[in-house]
This record gives C-alpha cells, structure tokens and sequence, in this order.
C-alpha cells in the first residue's frame, strides 16, 4: 500500500461530452476551438425555456432501458481502465469515487412515471457502473455541485495517499433528463445565444453531460505492474463561499481559498503554475470574480499565465465539468498545447487575463491547476503535473 510521500499518477484517463466519445474527440474538439453545444435531441425541446445544450451522444450497444448516467460512466471508466491496461485482481480491488450533481435523476423520471423499481435511486449509478466494470471494491459517490468531479479526484487522492486504497477510478458525470433540465432552465442563469467566457457580451452558461474519469494510483503501484503515467495529481483543495445559495461571494475569496489551499497541499508555491483552467462559466459575475481570485493568488504574474475557458465549448457539464477539464490539463502537460476560450471577440475590461482566445497555443506547461465552483458555495481546486523522466 502507498504511504503519504508516494506521488499519485494518472494511468488511465476515459471521457465522453458533447464533443463525442472517448479522450481523442474531446482533445480534437479542444484544440480546433469546435463547439460541441446544440440542439437539444433527446428531450421535447418545446417543452422548455432553454433550447439548446451541450448533449453527449449515448453509447452503442446500452440498451435503452439502461440510464443514460450510467452509459456515461460505464464507457468513460472502460476507456481509462483500458488505457492504464489494468486486469485481474487489480482491477477487482479499484476503489470508485463519483462526483454528480443529480446522481440517478433519469432513474427517478421512470419510478416516478412507474416504469423502473426504487432500487434504481441513490447509489445504484455508481454501484451498476462499477458492477458492468468489473470493479467490486468500495463505491462512493460525492456531491459538491459543479465542483464535484475535482472534488472526487482530490477524494481518490487521499485514499491512495492514506493507504486506504492503491488505486481509485475518479471523476465525475452527470446526465440531462426532463427534471434536471427544467430545473436548471427555471434558475435564469443560461444564455439563449452561446457560452462567452470572459466576453462583455456574456449573458449566462448553458449546460451540457457526459462523463470524465481518471484512472489514479500511487506511483509505487503502477511502476508494480508496469504502468506508465501520464501526469501526477500533485494537489487539491476544497473551500464554502458560505455566502449565498446560489450567487458567488462578493470578492472571489471562496475561490482563492480552494486555490491556495490546492497548493500548499502540492508543496508548490504560485510561481510554478504554467497554466490555469478556469471554472469560467459565462455568467456575469463568475468570470469577473474568477479573474479577481486568480489575480489575488498569483500577483503581478497572473497577466502572463495562459487562462483558457473549456465551457465555451464542452458547456457546462455540471459533475462531469471539472473532470473533464482535469483530462483537458493532463493533455496540455503531455502536448505542450493549451485549447482556446472560443467565441471570446469583445473581451469585459474587468477580465483582463491571458485567455488564450480563439484559437490553441502551443506552451511548455509543467504544471496546470484545474478551476471548479458550483451553487451553494462549493470550490474545488486540482494541481496536476507532468511526468518527468
């Protein structure tokens, strides 16, 4: 078992978004600067206020009575635990950490409508997701609103580093559903038009689904069976705005904790970060505010730190949000490539960062720290880096 100064490693990484399945089509999707939001298909979209989302298409061959939560995950945690080539016994013993927003949301449509039994509520994602994995040890899943993915990622980290665990599939997911989506229509928070991070136009998000999951492990583990790392998970750290249900803090201080409390955890001062990916949802005050956290961490140098806004592509994927944005920075320390903030034309001179807007930037990244936030309060902050040697 790992102890608290062996590294946790990413051997595995699985996605699916709107920009399609698998990690490939979402980097691809990243770094042409492609926006996977459109048409709602899967919903009657009359029936709704909010039109468009950012929909992820559902696996072949799930069947349609399977919850599309479940399709979620089951084809994000294949691709990771294929990726990382782990089998057997090891596999077996691979402790699951999920972060959702609204957890077995379609499941409860069907009881409600009388077309699926109560086992199908709380806990049955994660544990019928881990059953068609072939993973039969422990299965948490968490609830940290949008920064829930982050949120599980630091979770899985500290099993393995308290030795309660050697290696964990963690991430996040979530999946829209006539509830959810009415639910999220009624809060008034999302754009009509398009997701503009940073933008003086930007007049609100606009949600989306999927899945992202990293495979992680201790370091000792994975060289154990051979295992070749793709980046370290080197800290996380969580914060409460304890401010407002649903509107950020005032001064961006929730979000600076997260991310100071995310570095002292990586035992790395402000200066080594190379990258920020930004929570930026295009709301009004969330990007202003995030752009005023980043500035209070890291001084006069935030102006030169490359900030990109994945939403403005992947939409807001809620649980599944930071996940895949964490997959997005594990890319960006293997390819030296950092995606764009798309449809950012008119920048607020109150976000006044390096945004990389419009199209990818090719960087020499060691070290990416991973922005989340979501209602309530919630904060997450995720410090990864690049293997070396």
């Amino acid at each position: 078992m790992s102890n608290a100064n062996d590294r946790v490693v990413v051997t595995g990484m699985g996605a699916i978004c709107c920009l399609g399945q698998g990690v490939e089509a979402l980097w691809s999707g990243l770094v042409a600067g492609r926006c996977g939001i459109g048409p709602l298909r899967r919903l009657d979209a009359d029936r709704h206020r909010i039109r468009h989302a950012g929909e992820a298409p559902l696996p072949d061959g799930a069947g349609s009575g399977v919850d599309p939560a479940v399709q979620f995950l089951s084809a994000a945690g294949a691709e990771a635990l294929g990726q990382a080539a782990l089998d057997g016994d090891a596999r077996r013993r691979t402790v699951v950490v999920f972060g959702t927003n609204f957890g077995a949301m379609g499941a409860t449509e069907r009881l409600m409508r009388g077309e699926a039994p109560a086992a199908a509520l709380a806990g049955e994602v994660a544990r019928e997701a881990a059953q068609r994995l072939g993973l039969d040890a422990a299965q948490t899943t968490i609830s940290l609103s949008c920064a829930s993915g982050n949120a599980a990622i630091g979770w899985g980290m500290d099993l393995i580093r308290s030795g309660r665990a050697e290696r964990v599939l963690a991430g996040g997911y979530d999946a829209i559903s006539e509830v959810v989506w009415a639910g999220l229509c009624s809060l008034r928070a999302m754009s009509a038009t398009a997701l503009r991070p940073f933008d003086r136009r930007r007049d609100g998000t606009i949600f989306g689904e999927g899945a992202g999951l990293l495979l992680i492990e201790s370091a000792a583990a994975a060289r154990a069976r051979g295992a070749r790392p793709l980046a370290v998970v080197r800290g996380y750290g969580t914060s409460s705005n304890a401010f407002h249900m649903t509107h950020p803090d005032a001064h961006g201080e929730g979000m600076v904790a997260a991310m100071r409390a995310a570095l002292r955890d990586a035992a790395l001062p402000p200066e080594a970060v190379d990258h920020v990916n930004a929570h930026a949802t295009g709301t009004p005050p969330n990007d202003r505010l995030e752009t005023a956290a980043i500035k209070a961490v890291f001084g006069a140098r935030a102006a030169r730190i490359p900030v990109n806004g994945l939403k403005s592509m992947l939409g807001h994927a809620m649980g599944a949000a930071s996940a895949l944005e964490a997959i997005a920075c594990v890319m960006t320390l293997r390819e030296g490539l950092i995606p764009p903030t798309i449809a950012l034309t008119d920048p607020d001179p109150d976000c006044d960062l390096d945004y990389v807007p419009l199209r990818a930037r090719r960087a020499a990244v060691r070290v990416a720290l991973n922005n989340a936030a979501g209602f309530g309060g919630c904060n997450s902050t995720l410090v990864l880096a690049r293997e070396e040697g």
